[in-house]
């Protein structure tokens, strides 16, 4: 398949989709979507069901930057679907099941923002999945980029074995070194 058929098969899916997301059926006929979220707070079952065809088309995406090799199509696919996730708690409870679930505030909002995380990453696994598994060089250069904000100091394994342990003040150095080994002579070949 070419690329222009991809898109096509993804532009009549995404069509199909959307057409019969928005059909109105008889009240005796219902489908039940199911959800991955069981009986946890609403918020990510209500949300799920109501944007499925947009979680369905964000993986279409992914497949189609994996066919395409372009990896920020992918990012993108993934960074729909974080958003659609974050969308997802903009609805808040009624005051009754905050009551029932007899938490102080704390403890309470420690306990949807960790769904809330565990959640998201259940919807975005597939998306990282697929891009780890097919863009493997450029994942470990955003995952670095992504650690790097948040670690004070990355060890380096190999086999095992520690090879180098790295300070922040490094990382940027460590960067450079992680994306000339793996972009190697590339960009210098493209007589820029």
């Amino acid at each position: 398949m070419n690329r222009q058929q991809c898109f096509a098969a993804a532009a009549i899916v995404f069509i199909f989709v959307f057409i019969s997301g928005n059909v109105n059926t008889p009240d005796k006929f219902s489908i039940v979507i199911p959800t991955p979220f069981s009986q946890k707070p609403f918020e990510f079952m209500v949300g799920f069901r109501n944007t499925f065809y947009l979680i369905a088309f964000a993986y279409t995406l992914t497949i189609i930057a994996v066919h395409a090799d372009n990896f920020n199509l992918g990012v993108f696919s993934l960074l729909l679907v974080l958003l659609l996730a974050a969308g997802y708690n903009s609805n808040s409870e009624n005051s009754f099941y905050v009551w029932q679930f007899a938490l102080s505030p704390f403890r309470f909002l420690y306990y949807k923002i960790k769904l809330s995380l565990w959640h998201s990453f259940l919807l975005c696994s597939p998306v990282i999945l697929i891009l780890c598994i097919f863009h493997f060089e450029r994942t470990g250069v955003l995952l670095f980029s992504i650690l790097s904000e948040i670690c004070d100091e990355i060890i380096l394994l190999k086999q095992g074995r520690l090879i180098k342990s790295v300070k922040k003040e490094s990382f940027a150095a460590l960067e450079s070194e992680m994306k000339n080994v793996l972009i190697g002579g590339k960009i210098e070949r493209l007589n820029l």
